[in-house]
C-alpha cells in the first residue's frame, strides 16, 4: 500500500478551482474517504429511520410510565 496520492486524486480540485493541496487537511481526508468508498462501491445511507416518529412516541410513553412507577413507589 502506498501513501502517495493517485493521479486522479492529485489533480482533483474543488468547484472554485482550489487544488487538493490547498484544501484544509480535514477536507482532504473527507475527499479521500469519499473516493475510497466510491471505489469500493459503498454508498452512505443518510435516510431517516421511517419509524422514527413512532420510536419518539414510544419513548415518551415509557418516560411517563417510569414517572408513574416512581410516584407509586414513593406512595408505598
Amino acid at each position: 500500500m502506498t501513501t502517495s496520492p493517485s493521479p486522479a486524486t492529485a489533480s482533483a480540485s474543488s468547484s472554485n478551482g482550489e487544488s487538493l493541496a490547498s484544501l484544509p487537511r480535514w477536507r482532504q481526508f473527507l475527499l479521500g474517504a469519499c473516493n475510497t468508498a466510491r471505489q469500493l462501491g459503498a454508498t452512505l445511507n443518510w435516510r431517516r429511520d421511517p419509524d422514527y416518529e413512532q420510536h419518539e412516541v414510544r419513548m415518551k410513553q415509557l418516560e411517563s410510565e417510569i414517572e408513574q412507577i416512581k410516584k407509586e413507589t414513593e406512595q408505598l
